[in-house]
């Protein structure tokens, strides 16, 4: 009898679109920059930077990297553009990785850990029984 392997389903369709987001949370300035936005309606980049230890150039890469991902918008006002939280995004988020951990939970139940032993799933479906 050969050696049993995990179930091999692959990535999900949203893999490369999830990862960029959570890169885009992956940063503590980042989060800060979105705590503030979302405590405000709008704001510009000088207003971030005035609540921040950052230099300007910094916040505004950040921003890039934020806006990139879809959780700030900009609209150009005259010569500077204002930032906007994007709730309806983060929501979107929050559920794209809830998913995606659902995803992983039921994946490692039904396969990888039945098959090490880690749960009485297979001894539930009468699997592993001598």
């Amino acid at each position: 009898m050969g050696k049993t392997t995990c179930c091999e389903k692959g990535l999900p369709r949203n893999a490369e679109e999830l990862a960029n987001r959570l890169k885009a949370m992956g940063h503590p300035a980042r989060l800060m920059i979105l705590s503030l936005l979302a405590q405000r309606d709008q704001c510009c980049c000088g207003q971030v930077v005035s609540d921040l230890p950052l230099a300007q150039s910094t916040v505004s890469q950040h921003l890039k990297v934020l806006q990139d991902a879809g959780f700030v918008s900009s609209r150009a006002d005259g010569v500077r553009s204002s930032y906007q939280f994007d709730l309806d995004m983060l929501k979107a988020f929050h559920q794209q990785l809830g998913s995606f951990i659902d995803t992983l939970e039921a994946d490692y139940k039904s396969c990888c850990a039945a098959q090490s032993g880690n749960t009485v799933h297979a001894v539930e479906e009468g699997e592993g029984q001598s």
